[in-house]
């Protein structure tokens, strides 16, 4: 039997090492438990295992989690598997299959360097200041950030580097990669896991919105972003979320705003137990649309990842992931594609689970290919690839031959994802960064010492204080950086002085606070003063050049609504106005006016009673949009579709499919109706607008529970703003196959509305008993018109050869004879080729006049082609009560106008 030891969400705030571990060892009692260790035997920088006789400390979870494995698993205990995530980032649950009585595994603990463990994700002694994005400014500017030219961000230490891997010319689909040094160093919450990439390195996509520990105690998610960032969100007495900052280092931000997608549930604590979304917008105005996926190990929906991204001039990526939550592909606007490779530690043939870990390669438009590869710190095998840092990147050609690479060196053994060094093609070294003994990086060097920065760094001491940091560049000029520290530990830049040269001067620049805590005023090297007003964003309102002389030139800006950008500009002598198009997201890409109707979403708010494995379902055999009677079908011809949650038995690609015979089932969560998070996206492209007028849906063919009773029809023009254009209620008591159609009540139309085709086919989705059989069968243009079969070329799934019973006898005037399928499956179908496309009103059925009466069709659809490869279900074939023998039926559809 599986035993996991300890339980996969702690519950415990994470102390120190050695009473952590105590108090977890002493939850599982079983023979050969191992002894408790010791803290101060352990390497800090690192994570801990207990071994006998001590501890031990590795450089990843895995080594430590195998270590612990060899020590304590003997050989009829079964195999060992990848560790799992807890609540904490900073603790991690080792697993393997163990029988009572047996050593069972214990969890293994991240190790500060003093000794100790984090205390709410940080580790105590070190000036863990949170990391800055960049030389531009936060807050819309009203913050200064100081970095040095070829980044090192002096305020935090953490070095980055920015690699641009790939572009398309007009920039639509690019890879560009981001290493941050200190990564989420000083985080206002606390994430579940490192964000899941490229180990120590990220593409610029890649948020995550975690709902760990933090969410569970005090509605507070941690948002890590793609440049090294942990930034936090608190959701508000009005439902909002605005930002949280943390007592030690309370810096704000206003560039990034994140809201919940639907309405919050009436428990906070059932939002890991179904698939959430929420928006994110950037301070460049794009928008990301997260989505968390259910994890496999835990059962909980509590990591989000991008599902859409949109930009301001309109652009958009769709991403697509496979089971259990890595990406899979991401798709820009116009069709073009870059496809994933993972390294996933596979322990499922053993009965054990898959762990992804990391991206290996990239498949580029062109068949190009990025190869990523990585290199494990330490030598203490696991059994599994151990992807701990990107070591190389090769760039293969169409036909896999490597162009180029470049290499990364880590050669400090204190730090060992610190990047140290940079080497070409040819081994040539390109870059190379020092760091002190807290990881700071000291010194950034390009090749022969150009573009040379040496950071030296002042004590952070408790509010109010000042510290300084001091910059040399390459030409030997230093510039010292002095901060204030309040007594609510804000930290903000005071002055920069730099130091005088033989060939420049001393100077001095000097910044002054608002109450809002950006920058009022800023004094140049010159003594010129400009002063501001800033709006809640920190974007100025009123700014003051030569302020407080007669030379004073008073600017004033009026921002955008929805974009940070701005609408006027009045200056001395000029004003400046500014309009920008209505696409969606703002630029000619977009898809058209704010009205522009480029999404469409099903989105489901109750079923008819699916539920199992403690989740309640939504299943669809089939699923079909419709912008008018007689057009053709409108959801297979969208440019992206996708779902919320579903089951991956039970692919959103079954409901596409024209097949009757296979379905989708959507998770709606543990919460009975009425579902916030069920629904079904269709995104047409940019520049495109649909007017959906009619939904039709598909019930399966195994059973009635789970075809949805209340839904929605909504639109959007960026995938994030949703409005209403009608909504279903009531629907029950579905038939196995049954087809319904749901049309627009401010939508009529005269006829039938699925139009003319050359191909109709009569599926069967259940009956009594038996095989299926038809005695005769009659198509009708019009209601009570004349057959319209005569010579259409009849076929179907299968026949009874030993009757024989073919096809033919459904249309040979002759009741005693019949169709007759081979098998049983409620997949058979009868169907007629025209020569050319007719219309459908009415179709009649007869029974056969013997024992075999009783296989006739009760429920299931018909269903066209302008193929007869690609087939939509059209109206339903619903018999009211039992079958006579040589009965005949009309079945009208009931949409005919």
């Amino acid at each position: 039997m599986r035993i996991v030891a300890f339980a996969r969400r702690l519950g415990v705030p994470v102390g120190l090492a050695s009473s952590v571990l105590a108090i977890l060892l002493g939850l599982v009692t079983v023979a050969g438990a191992p002894p408790q260790a010791q803290a101060q035997s352990l390497t800090g920088n690192c994570w801990s295992t207990v071994i006998p006789g001590g501890g031990a400390c590795y450089s990843n979870p895995q080594q430590a989690c195998q270590r612990q494995f060899q020590e304590y698993a003997y050989t009829h205990i079964g195999p060992y598997e990848p560790y799992t995530d807890t609540q904490y980032w900073s603790v991690k649950n080792c697993h393997w299959v163990w029988h009572i009585g047996d050593s069972g595994p214990s969890a293994v603990f991240y190790v500060c360097p003093d000794g100790s463990s984090p205390v709410s994700g940080k580790c105590p002694g070190l000036d863990q200041v949170p990391s800055q994005p960049c030389n531009c400014g936060q807050n819309g500017g009203g913050t200064p950030n100081v970095l040095t030219d070829h980044p090192i961000d002096i305020l935090s230490g953490n070095k980055s580097f920015q690699v641009d891997d790939f572009s398309t010319a007009d920039g639509s689909l690019r890879l560009h990669r981001i290493y941050s040094s200190l990564g989420y160093q000083g985080a206002a919450s606390q994430p579940i896991a490192d964000p899941l990439g490229m180990t120590n390195w990220l593409f610029d996509f890649q948020y995550e919105l975690h709902l760990g520990s933090d969410w569970t105690n005090y509605s507070i998610l941690a948002l890590t972003t793609p440049d090294g960032r942990g930034l936090a969100f608190y959701k508000a007495t009005d439902g909002t979320l605005k930002p949280f900052v943390s007592s030690s280092y309370s810096q704000p931000q206003t560039d990034l705003t994140l809201a919940f997608v639907g309405s919050w549930p009436a428990s906070l604590s059932t939002l890991t137990s179904a698939s959430t979304q929420w928006t994110l917008t950037d301070g460049d105005d794009t928008t990301w649309t997260l989505q968390t996926f259910l994890d496999p190990q835990t059962g909980l929906y509590d990591i989000a990842r991008p599902v859409t991204m949109i930009r301001r001039d309109g652009v958009q990526w769709t991403f697509s992931y496979a089971t259990p939550y890595q990406l899979l592909a991401i798709t820009d606007s116009f069709g073009k594609q870059m496809t994933f490779d993972w390294i996933v530690n596979d322990a499922r043939a053993a009965g054990g689970f898959a762990a992804v870990r990391a991206i290996s390669a990239v498949h580029l438009p062109g068949g190009y290919t990025i190869k990523y590869n990585y290199d494990t710190v330490g030598s203490f095998g696991t059994g599994f690839v151990e992807p701990d840092r990107l070591s190389q990147v090769q760039y293969l050609d169409a036909s896999g031959v490597v162009q180029d690479q470049v290499s990364y060196q880590y050669g400090n053994a204190s730090f060992p994802n610190a990047l140290t060094a940079i080497l070409d093609k040819n081994g040539v070294q390109r870059w190379s960064v020092t760091y002190d003994s807290q990881g700071r990086a000291t010194n950034s060097t390009g090749p022969s010492g150009a573009d040379s920065a040496t950071v030296a760094y002042g004590t952070i001491s408790a509010g109010p204080s000042t510290f300084t940091r001091t910059v040399t560049n390459a030409l030997g000029k230093q510039f010292t950086y002095t901060f204030a520290r309040s007594s609510s530990n804000q930290i903000s830049l005071s002055s920069v002085n730099s130091a005088a040269t033989a060939n420049t001067p001393a100077t001095t620049t000097a910044y002054a606070y608002g109450s809002d805590s950006f920058v009022s005023s800023h004094t140049d090297e010159k003594g010129a003063v400009t002063t501001y007003t800033r709006d809640p964003r920190g974007m100025a309102d009123q700014t003051v050049e030569a302020s407080g002389t007669t030379s004073a030139r008073t600017s004033t800006t009026t921002w955008d609504a929805t974009r940070r950008l701005p609408s006027q500009v009045v200056a001395p002598g000029v004003t400046t106005s500014y309009t920008y198009d209505t696409t969606a997201g703002g630029g000619a890409a977009g898809g058209g006016v704010l009205n522009n109707k480029r999404y469409w979403r099903i989105r489901i708010t109750n079923s008819n009673g699916a539920y199992g494995g403690g989740n309640y379902y939504t299943n669809i055999a089939d699923l079909q949009l419709y912008e008018t009677a007689g057009g053709g079908e409108a959801g297979r011809t969208a440019a992206a579709n996708w779902t919320s949650n579903y089951n991956s038995s039970y692919p959103p690609a079954n409901a596409r499919d024209g097949a009757i015979s296979t379905e989708t089932s959507l998770v709606n969560g543990s919460s009975g109706p009425p579902y916030t998070n069920t629904w079904w996206i269709f995104d047409f492209g940019a520049g495109v607008s649909k007017t959906i007028r009619g939904v039709a849906v598909t019930a399966p063919t195994d059973s009635t529970t789970g075809p949805p009773s209340d839904f929605a029809v909504e639109w959007s023009p960026d995938g994030n703003t949703w409005t209403s254009a009608w909504t279903v209620s009531g629907q029950t008591g579905w038939s196995l196959g049954e087809t319904r159609l749901f049309v627009d009540p401010a939508y009529s139309y005269t006829g039938s509305f699925w139009g003319s085709h050359l191909y109709w086919r009569a599926e069967f989705g259940s009956h009594a008993s038996g095989q299926y059989s038809v005695a005769e069968l009659q198509y009708h243009a019009t209601p009570g018109a004349a057959d319209e079969i005569g010579s259409a070329t009849v076929s179907a799934a299968s026949y009874y050869t030993a009757g024989p019973n073919p096809p033919s006898y459904a249309h040979d005037g002759n009741a005693s004879t019949s169709w007759r399928s081979t098998y049983t499956s409620p997949d058979q179908w009868i169907q007629y080729q025209f020569a050319s496309a007719v219309p459908l009103a009415e179709v009649r059925l007869t029974a056969p006049n013997n024992s075999t009466y009783v296989e006739t069709v009760t429920s299931g659809s018909m269903a066209y082609s302008d193929d007869g490869v690609t087939w939509r279900e059209a109206f339903p074939l619903l018999h009211p009560s039992a079958w006579t023998s040589g009965e005949a039926h009309t079945f009208t559809d009931p949409y005919y106008h």
